[in-house]
């Protein structure tokens, strides 16, 4: 699993409010300092963008149970810093505050994740934090839609299904082939250079469980601008994550448990994180990409002189694959995903 912007803002946000076991465990997870949780801080709120051909909101909310008070601090740095609002709920009305977490998530991911969260879930609630990224972009260059067609797809030895490929003939694109990973990596540019989608294809048709840590790899010097014939499934897919389990085997026990110390949220002891699910929406087109992502609890520029080899490469997915979504000028991973058919 992946931790992306989302889980990382939504750790920094904790960090915020915690001391001692539980400060650590977070920041020992994170690997970041107080400048690098400041630095997620600001990429996170940088991410918030639309120019008409590109739409990205990140948007971070807090509720917490009117039992406790909120420390002044937390409010104005939950803000302040990482432009997230707090707000004290009677957690004795589930009904009543699931529907007023529903349509902040609603609105907010513009009316793509709806029913996030169950009044069931509430009843034992202290605090709630929930994070929506909604992502909206298209391709540079749009697949044609009159070459869609249906192909097989390959989902296991010996099993196959029928999904709508698209498809170009040649195409220009950062590409690299791997002999060593024995994966090949394609990256298709969106309209606004902010961001790029990177396929990564196993040379395998069962090979996606390599270990590899893939994102290391997406600034490779070995991308090159190359002509590739392209195949890629046009997919939507829905994602629901618990989160607390992951987290808790990657060693953040305390923040889930009686004895977190959030002391700097509230200056009431008992105060803990009750859940921290994750629904994530992604649907990839012959226009672009469209993807939404809630939590709570290289294309280089083609320069007229680059020198592209006639020679055409390949890039047909049709067996299970990685997709990542990433902002370029930090670096920063902001969907990673997998199709599996």
């Amino acid at each position: 699993m992946q931790i992306s912007n989302n889980d990382c803002k939504f750790l920094a946000t904790k960090a915020e409010g915690a001391a001692s076991d539980t400060l650590s465990e977070i920041t020992e997870y994170l690997g970041i300092t107080q400048h690098e949780q400041d630095l997620i801080a600001r990429i996170g709120n940088s991410l918030n963008d639309s120019n008409g051909v590109c739409q990205i909101v990140s948007a971070n909310k807090v509720y917490i149970s009117d039992d406790y008070e909120v420390n002044e601090t937390f409010n104005y740095t939950s803000l302040h810093k990482y432009n997230s609002t707090v707000e004290v709920v009677d957690f004795k009305t589930p009904e009543k505050v699931s529907v007023l977490i529903n349509e902040w998530v609603e609105d907010h991911s513009n009316g793509k994740i709806q029913n996030l969260i169950h009044a069931a879930e509430l009843h034992a609630a202290t605090i709630i934090l929930v994070n929506v990224i909604y992502f909206s972009a298209t391709w540079a260059k749009q697949f044609r839609p009159k070459n869609t067609s249906e192909e097989k797809f390959y989902t296991s030895k010996g099993k196959h299904k029928e999904v709508l490929m698209m498809k170009m003939s040649r195409h220009t694109a950062s590409f690299w082939h791997s002999k060593e990973l024995e994966v090949k990596f394609l990256q298709l540019p969106f309209t606004t250079e902010k961001f790029t989608m990177t396929f990564i294809l196993p040379d395998a048709k069962d090979g996606l469980s390599l270990q590899a840590p893939i994102e290391k790899y997406l600034n490779h010097k070995e991308f090159s601008m190359r002509k590739v014939r392209i195949s890629i499934p046009k997919f939507s897919t829905e994602i629901s994550l618990d989160l607390v389990p992951f987290l808790k085997q990657e060693g953040i026990k305390t923040l889930f448990s009686s004895s977190a110390d959030l002391t700097g949220v509230s200056p009431k002891k008992g105060l803990s994180v009750s859940s921290l699910q994750q629904k994530v929406l992604i649907n990839v087109t012959e226009k672009g990409v469209e993807a939404t992502s809630a939590t709570y609890g290289i294309m280089n520029k083609i320069l007229q002189s680059v020198d592209v080899p006639e020679e055409t490469e390949d890039f047909i997915a049709d067996h299970p694959f990685l997709f990542v979504l990433r902002e370029k000028e930090n670096d920063m991973i902001i969907f990673i995903g997998q199709f599996v058919g």
